[in-house]
């Protein structure tokens, strides 16, 4: 084999199999990914490949503009931003499977979800998991606030029942102190590094009342177990309690999403050593989220 052809090999290699990380060796694919070359090259293949995806899921999304109860489904685009998945019916599977995951675990914080009043869904991205509660009627005000403002706008045009907002990446948002009983953050947490969570979680606590319950999900231990990580970042993990990983930046990143938007994750020691500066935690539940990340129920102490 010449070095020319030996070349296209090795670059159809990585735009086919170097962007899955399930196709070839965790531990080769680390290495191989180090080389700055070769993981601009995997990370165009994949954007590449995403665009395609795009284009085929928006195509195939004319003939399905709504759900079975008639709500607007969001673009295929936004989707894909919210839970890192084009498809559907899984968009629709996942959003109802984390509606009932809520309302279970208000349970375990001693409340009924009906008893709520004032709701606010905080990173709600395009209505993914809010949709399922405006379609039941309790007389709840339900609110979502987002930083990604093309979710927020297509929520605004397409989805009736709740106040939109777009917040911005740092507090304070536009709410006053005390305006909410229950929050919900689903998968935001597990995308902000430790600055951007310390600045949230205050903010969290001013704009909800003594006595509220949040429900904020994190990749913890059974997320961590299986992630794609090298002994630096485990060393670096089991010493703080948390990472924040990098990846994707700039025009390739597939979600759109600001840079600062990465991948994070979190101990329980961890939780428990800085989260009780803002919160008391009335439960950790692993896997209580879509069967994937952990649930950690908040209650707003009522002092200072």
């Amino acid at each position: 084999m010449t070095i020319v052809h030996s070349r296209i090999y090795i670059h159809q290699f990585i735009f086919f199999n170097l962007t899955d990380s399930g196709s070839i060796p965790m531990r080769f694919r680390q290495v191989i990914m180090t080389i700055p070359a070769t993981r601009k090259i995997a990370e165009l293949a994949g954007f590449l490949i995403f665009a395609q995806k795009v284009q085929k899921a928006e195509s195939d999304d004319r003939n399905f503009p709504c759900d079975s109860g008639g709500i607007a489904i969001p673009p295929a685009r936004l989707r894909f931003r919210v839970h890192g998945d084009l498809n559907r019916d899984y968009f629709l599977k996942n959003g109802e499977t984390i509606a009932n995951d809520l309302r279970n675990l208000t349970k375990i914080a001693g409340r009924e979800w009906s008893s709520f009043s004032d709701i606010l869904d905080f990173g709600c991205g395009p209505a993914r998991v809010l949709r399922f509660f405006l379609a039941q009627d309790h007389g709840q005000k339900y609110s979502g606030t987002d930083i990604d403002k093309e979710s927020i706008d297509w929520c605004k045009k397409n989805i009736s029942g709740a106040d939109w907002m777009v917040n911005p990446p740092l507090p304070p948002t536009g709410y006053p102190d005390g305006a909410f009983d229950l929050v919900f953050a689903i998968s935001v947490f597990t995308h902000l590094d430790e600055n951007f969570q310390d600045a949230w979680l205050p903010e969290l606590k001013r704009i909800t009342r003594p006595g509220a319950i949040l429900i904020l999900s994190v990749h913890g231990e059974p997320v961590i177990q299986k992630a794609d990580l090298n002994l630096k970042q485990r060393e670096e993990l089991d010493h703080k309690g948390f990472l924040f990983v990098t990846g994707t930046t700039g025009k390739l990143k597939l979600d759109g999403l600001p840079d600062f938007y990465q991948t994070a994750y979190h101990t329980n020691e961890y939780i428990r050593q800085t989260w009780t500066e803002h919160f008391e935690i009335v439960a950790h539940i692993p896997k209580a989220i879509n069967n994937h990340q952990d649930a950690v129920i908040l209650r707003h102490r009522g002092n200072g």
